[in-house]
């Protein structure tokens, strides 16, 4: 699935329109402009058809899914074997994390639902390190 990257800020730059202006135009508070250009959150679904009007791109532009006018896709050829294997090391790093938060996981559930028997459990193995039996 492709990343969405909305493009609001970039347009209304080279438009060289306000925040303010923007929100009028689409209805909307210039504080809510603010957090669609920082990213805090996206703007409705059923409003993005008219502000990509607005700025007479289409949506897939807006959201960043296709480059804009002037701008060029650069290919990453992620379907060829070097690309994946210049990434090997970080997949297999990342790969291991997820396994060890995972494994994190189960035991602090674990810990959580047998906390008493643990206390006991605790208890035994001080007194097997002082020598008891």
């Amino acid at each position: 699935m492709a990343a969405i990257h909305l493009r609001v800020y970039d347009l209304r730059k080279a438009s060289r329109i306000s925040q303010r202006q923007l929100a009028d135009e689409v209805g909307v508070s210039v504080q809510t402009v603010s957090k669609w250009e920082n990213n805090v959150c996206m703007p409705d679904i059923a409003m993005l058809p008219d502000i990509a009007k607005f700025f007479h791109v289409t949506v897939d532009e807006l959201l960043g899914l296709s480059p804009l006018a002037g701008e060029k896709y650069i290919p990453v050829n992620s379907g060829e074997r070097d690309y994946w294997e210049s990434r090997l090391d970080y997949l297999k790093a990342s790969r291991r994390i997820e396994s060890y938060c995972r494994k994190q996981r189960k035991v602090q559930a674990y810990v959580a639902a047998n906390r008493e028997n643990l206390k006991y459990l605790h208890y035994w193995e001080l007194l097997v390190s002082y020598g008891y039996k």
